[in-house]
């Protein structure tokens, strides 16, 4: 299965939940991919979490300044993201694979304890 954690309807409102309940700021998601994409396109369906998700973050230069569609979210560079993100806000990193180098690259450009969880 390509995205098992999309297909589990009942994780997925779990998922979209625990986000809701871990953050007091912003969201901010990190990978423009078609994960992201469809967990968020079921958060516009149920018109729940989209108001507090500022931008997409991703590495990819051919995706920074465009949006991503359906959702209509900015993509930005992680360095707009160091300039803007404070110790209120969220961080969700659409594959955990990349969780920890997520979180190293935040503590090596803030002097902030940022919280930093994964989607699936």
């Amino acid at each position: 299965m390509l995205f098992p954690i999309l297909t589990n309807l009942r994780y997925t409102k779990r998922k979209k939940s625990s986000i809701e309940k871990k953050t007091k700021g912003n969201i901010f998601f990190w990978g423009g991919s078609t994960k992201t994409l469809m967990f968020l396109c079921f958060c516009h369906q149920k018109n729940r979490l989209l108001d507090s998700i500022k931008y997409i973050v991703d590495i990819d230069v051919t995706k920074q300044n465009h949006y991503l569609q359906i959702v209509n979210k900015k993509i930005i560079s992680p360095k707009k993201l160091f300039k803007i993100i404070t110790k209120k806000d969220l961080v969700v990193v659409s594959n955990s694979n990349y969780l920890s180098e997520v979180k190293k690259s935040i503590k090596e450009n803030l002097n902030l304890n940022i919280k930093c969880i994964s989607l699936d």
